[in-house]
């Protein structure tokens, strides 16, 4: 069976004590940023 690697991020910040999160919106709704590992990247967050 063959799959394919994906990753996926939490962008966020925090502003005046609240929390702002990047959602994106798609044919399937609100979610979090994300997507396939291509080859030559790496599954490491960077330093």
């Amino acid at each position: 069976m063959k799959y394919r690697r994906a990753a996926g991020v939490v962008i966020y910040r925090i502003n005046n004590g609240k929390i702002f999160c990047l959602l994106l919106h798609g044919k399937f709704g609100w979610d979090f940023p994300h997507g396939f590992i291509k080859p030559g990247e790496v599954e490491e967050a960077p330093p």
